[in-house]
């Protein structure tokens, strides 16, 4: 279903056409009125330029003396302007010009009239930028707007010079600036409305132009419109299809286009109902196939699923005769570590009698070698005692020693010169009684040291030798223990063997029913690979009839809707 459009195409050919010709005609209008009021202005400084060069040269050539002013009026030479004011209004005549000269920075004599006072304005002063620029120069100005008498003019002042060049004054022409802006305002309207009537002409031609266009669009577009609604029999006129630009081309390729798609839909017509009959067989076919796939399909699965229970029970039997060898070999394998571990008993066994005797004769000789450390023990104490007596009596002679050398001084002290010398011997004696005496003790100190060591050493072996009988006593249990360990492995050995023996011959069994269950295994798992690939290629038969029956009903499908969508169309 086509959409309906509201768009104008003619509004949209018109306004891309004018729109362009009315902004470039906007754009040319705007620069010319620039360059027209430039120009304007200039010609008019240039008219007023050379009036007041025409004015300045008029009366630098009516009397050969210099400017001077009296009070009776401005003179040049002998002539006084004043006096022939008619003259100098004749230089502007009936024109709205105004005309100045200056003496100094006054105005002297000049056309201008107070709008007040209906008088003359003389005796008024220039403005300062015309002084600095004309009087002290000697240059031109101008301005295009400067007020005199509170109105703006478009003014020229040139200096006005003696004979001997010196600036005296200055000549001003002015033109109203109104006037000038009027005269420019004037000509940009009539350029304004050349551009419009310019604009309204290209208008029309095409607007002529675009209903013509327009016309031959729509004659298109109702011909593809009617194709649309699937009526191919359309016709455009020859005028159209005379055309030699792209329109009439594009008439050609819309009828080119209707021929062929009645030429196309005839045969797609022809061809959608041999495609529907062709689909029905198919289908039919392709329904039959499918059933009796299925049903060779349901027999192998059954043969498959017998094959499969079948494996699976051989495959639990195998596991279950594997697990049993598994035990039998470990049973056999741990008689035979058992033997062997009774062999070694037996072997520590002997090893350890030897080694209880040797223990037991080396606790009787550790036990004598006690009892003579405990003897030298006494005998060192018996020692210390024998030393402390010699200690004591070296310090009884070391201090009656010390006794004697301070008699031995007193005596030599009362003896004077003849005992200095025993004094010295005495003093001697004195010092090796007290080191002895200090020895003494250091020796007694020790004496008591090792007294106590002693006295322990003696407590200490006291109660090693009550720890060497218990442990003779501990060492008979032992032995003891062990003979009856060595009777019960050498009972125990008679009964590994026995079970080594049987175990062996399990171990045996074991392998040919291994070799049976694995030639069974095999087979099993064979024949439910077989039915497995039969079932699966059966499985894939019939998934691909029901994807050729599939396919037939969407060709069927495909063949109904291409005719509903054919019947569409009228050819």
């Amino acid at each position: 279903m086509t959409k309906k459009r509201n768009g104008k195409l003619r509004t949209k050919l018109i306004l891309m056409t004018i729109l362009p010709v009315i902004i470039i005609s906007l754009l040319l209008n705007g620069i010319s009125a620039i360059n027209l009021k430039n120009k304007m202005f200039e010609k008019a400084e240039d008219g007023v330029r050379l009036l007041c060069e025409g004015v300045k040269a008029a009366y630098d050539s009516i009397d050969s003396g210099d400017y001077h002013y009296e009070e009776d009026g401005l003179y040049k030479g002998d002539y006084n302007i004043n006096e022939h004011q008619e003259e100098f209004d004749a230089f502007v005549g009936d024109n709205d010009v105004a005309l100045t000269l200056f003496y100094g920075d006054t105005r002297r004599v000049t056309t201008l009239v107070d709008d007040q006072t209906k008088e003359r304005i003389v005796g008024t002063t220039a403005s300062q930028e015309v002084v600095d620029t004309v009087l002290k120069k000697g240059q031109e100005f101008s301005s295009y707007n400067i007020k005199i008498n509170n109105r703006p003019y478009l003014a020229v002042y040139l200096p006005l010079k003696n004979s001997d060049g010196s600036v005296v004054g200055a000549v001003f022409v002015g033109q109203p600036y109104e006037d000038v802006h009027s005269a420019i305002s004037r000509s940009i309207l009539i350029n304004t409305l050349i551009c419009f009537v310019l604009c309204m002409i290209c208008l029309v031609i095409v607007m002529v132009e675009a209903i013509g266009l327009t016309n031959i669009i729509k004659s298109v577009q109702s011909a593809l419109s009617t194709m649309a609604e699937g009526n191919v029999n359309v016709e455009i006129s020859e005028r159209v299809l005379a055309r030699n630009d792209e329109l009439g081309s594009m008439a050609d390729a819309t009828m080119v286009l209707s021929g062929r798609l009645k030429d196309t839909l005839g045969k797609i017509i022809d061809t959608t109902k041999k495609l529907s009959e062709h689909g029905n067989s198919l289908e039919n076919m392709a329904s039959m196939t499918s059933m009796t796939t299925e049903e060779i399909s349901h027999a192998v699965e059954e043969v498959s699923r017998g094959a499969i229970t079948q494996a699976e029970d051989v495959d639990n039997a195998t596991v279950e005769v594997t697990s049993i060898g598994e035990m039998i070999q470990s049973i056999v394998s741990s008689a035979n570590n058992l033997q062997g571990f009774a062999e070694s008993m037996r072997d520590a066994d002997v090893a350890s009698e030897t080694i209880i005797e040797e223990l037991a004769v080396s606790s009787d000789q550790t036990k004598e070698a006690m009892n003579k450390i405990a003897q030298s023990v006494h005998n060192t104490n018996n020692s210390v005692k024998k030393i402390q007596e010699a200690v004591d009596l070296i310090t009884e002679i070391a201090e009656q020693t010390g006794m004697l050398a301070l008699n031995a001084n007193i005596e030599a002290a009362r003896a004077g010169e003849a005992g200095r010398g025993f004094v010295v011997v005495a003093s001697e004696i004195s010092k090796l009684a007290e080191e002895s005496s200090q020895s003494a003790g250091t020796i007694e100190m020790i004496i008591q040291q090792l007294s106590a060591d002693s006295k322990q050493s003696v407590v200490i072996m006291k109660e090693l030798e009550e720890t060497m009988d218990l442990q003779q006593r501990k060492l008979q249990e032992t032995k003891k223990c062990f003979h009856d360990v060595t009777v019960g492995i050498d009972n125990s050995n008679g009964e590994t063997a026995t079970i080594y023996t049987r175990a062996k011959d399990c171990d045996r069994n074991k392998v040919r029913i291994m070799d049976s269950i694995q030639n069974l295994s095999a087979t099993s798992e064979q024949n439910a690979a077989s039915t497995q690939e039969t079932t699966a290629s059966m499985e894939e038969l019939n998934a691909t009839i029901c994807e050729l029956a599939q396919s037939a009903k969407d060709l069927q499908t495909l063949a109904t809707e291409l005719e509903e969508m054919v019947d569409f169309f009228r050819i």
